[in-house]
């Protein structure tokens, strides 16, 4: 009897020592937004059969987001920006193939604008061009499975000016 209480205590000890050593505590750094980011090459597409167009662009870090995302062992990653009255601007970076050039970190992202996330109804550059009354504001989000979703870059701008001048692919 005590051998087996000791086996189940031994056992106990082991996965609750598993269980802490994943539960790190973070630094102060790690959770502040990267700051220095740049939308570059802002283009759009429009694909048979699908609702909208695809705007697509590059995004320029002087951090990587690679390295930020193996770090926090997040499952995903999001790019949302605030909404064009009442359409949802949303999207995704390329983080896994990401390159460096001149310095920077470059990965490619792309984002439609659309009546809800499902990306059904989407709205066309034309249609956008009546609608967007300012720069847009977006965010790249990380999160996991049983991670909060995480702010990662928040300043990132896509101007007014740089939509309506998009060029076709």
């Amino acid at each position: 009897m005590k051998r087996n209480l000791d086996r189940c205590l031994v056992k106990s000890m082991v996965f609750l020592s598993f269980f802490l050593a994943g539960c790190t505590a973070s630094t102060p750094e790690e959770h502040k937004p990267i700051q220095d980011t740049r939308l570059e090459g802002l283009s759009y597409s429009h694909l048979e059969g699908m609702s909208g167009d695809i705007f697509s662009f590059q995004l320029m870090t002087k951090s990587s987001l690679a390295d930020v995302y193996d770090r926090g062992k997040y499952k995903y990653s999001h790019f949302k920006c605030e909404p064009v009255q009442n359409y949802v601007v949303a999207g995704s970076i390329s983080i896994d193939q990401e390159r460096i050039e001149h310095g920077l970190y470059r990965s490619a992202g792309y984002f439609k604008i659309c009546a809800d996330e499902a990306m059904n109804t989407c709205l066309t550059k034309k249609q956008i061009e009546g609608l967007l009354s300012r720069d847009l504001n977006c965010q790249l989000l990380m999160g996991g499975l049983l991670q909060k979703t995480r702010v990662i870059a928040d300043t990132i701008v896509i101007s007014k000016a740089s939509l309506l001048e998009a060029p076709a692919l």
